[in-house]
């Protein structure tokens, strides 16, 4: 029952992923913010949602300093991972990236298993098996061969940044042993926002940017952002208290399912013009990617 219930939760954090991904994708097509900069925007919007649910929960975050010790390497590592992300975006590597970016739902089972020592069942690696398809075929061009060969400058940086976010992912399921969600949620994400404020305020640019964006909360591409980076902050939360309920060999590929969701949305965003029409995907790809994940949550559950 636990494990129907976390897939649930993993499923909806990853929905929510997909839904904050579009609507970020419409602020960058409707304004100058760049993905670098906003990036530092996003992280603070979830630290405020983490101080906030700190607050509600009235929960202890200075119990095992050891432990914050831990949570603090985690949010600093993901904090270097989506510079280096972003770096490549900024390179005009931006589709390459994403698709690349999406082989996570591969590494970090391997690493909990390897790390952690899960010994995910049959039954849990054919589900886990389908997601992932689902997640290649919406992801991936035809010829993946040539997606790497001209992707030659993202190539390193993402298999970097991929073996970052599978260490931080081991990171945080490790903590989750001993230590409550919100508390673990609280460090991972305050560090990162201080990882990424520091390295973004030594560019005068993303300086300015930023606290345009803080200030000047009436823009419409302000209050979108705000909610873009809300709804992801939920995202976050669920993805936690997912990875605290079942295996991290599990609940990674289902977390990181969204794209999926992200395509999915976006048919309906393209419909209402907000999106140009050269980024839509296929009809045919997007059923077959949906229909492949929901194979695998039925085997799953």
């Amino acid at each position: 029952m636990i494990e129907k219930y976390a897939l649930l939760i993993g499923a909806s954090a990853a929905c929510l992923y997909g839904l904050s991904v579009v609507l970020k994708k419409i602020v960058f097509n409707n304004s100058d913010f760049e993905s670098y900069n906003f990036t530092v925007f996003d992280t603070l919007i979830q630290s405020f949602s983490a101080i906030i649910l700190v607050i509600v929960t009235k929960q202890h975050i200075l119990t095992n300093l050891s432990m914050i010790g831990l949570l603090s390497v985690a949010g600093f590592i993901y904090g270097v991972s989506i510079f280096i992300y972003n770096f490549v975006i900024n390179k005009d590597e931006a589709s390459r990236a994403s698709q690349l970016a999406s082989l996570e739902t591969i590494v970090t089972p391997l690493f909990a298993i390897l790390i952690l020592n899960e010994t995910p069942t049959s039954e849990q690696i054919i589900g886990i098996s389908f997601v992932i398809a689902g997640i290649i075929v919406v992801t991936l061009e035809k010829d993946i061969f040539n997606l790497i060969r001209t992707a030659k400058f993202a190539v390193l940086p993402i298999f970097i940044a991929l073996i970052i976010w599978g260490v931080e992912d081991v990171m945080l399921k490790y903590a989750l042993e001993t230590q409550d969600v919100v508390f673990v949620y609280f460090w991972v994400r305050v560090s990162s926002f201080f990882t990424i404020l520091i390295i973004s305020m030594l560019r005068s640019k993303s300086r300015d940017q930023v606290l345009d964006m803080v200030s000047d909360t009436r823009q419409f591409k302000i209050k979108l952002s705000f909610v873009a980076s809300s709804i992801a902050s939920v995202g976050l939360i669920l993805t936690v208290y997912t990875y605290s309920l079942i295996d991290l060999s599990v609940a990674s590929p289902i977390v990181g399912s969204y794209p999926i969701f992200a395509v999915l949305f976006l048919y309906i965003v393209q419909r209402n013009g907000y999106i140009e029409e050269e980024n839509r995907e296929p009809v045919l790809k997007r059923v077959v990617s949906a229909s492949l994940f929901l194979i695998g949550i039925i085997v799953l559950t």
